[in-house]
């Protein structure tokens, strides 16, 4: 896990806690279970991701247009 933090660094370069950035570890015995494990997550996240960006348009919306007003002002 080490060498994974050392070689994926955050989006503002620097590397990531494992014991405070909010990372989870899957691990299991049998690695073909493993894969298919990886394989559903990664599938789950997409739809969750996208749904997840859908909603909050609406509450974001908002808080961008008056901030948007406010640096005119």
């Amino acid at each position: 896990m080490k060498d994974w933090t050392n070689n994926n660094l955050k989006n503002d370069g620097t590397k990531y806690n494992l014991y405070v950035d909010g990372l989870k570890i899957y691990t299991t015995i049998n690695s073909k279970m493993q894969k298919y494990a990886e394989e559903a997550v990664v599938e789950h996240m997409k739809n969750l991701q996208k749904n997840f960006l859908y909603k909050m348009i609406p509450l974001v919306l908002p808080l961008l247009l008056t901030l948007k007003k406010m640096k005119k002002i």
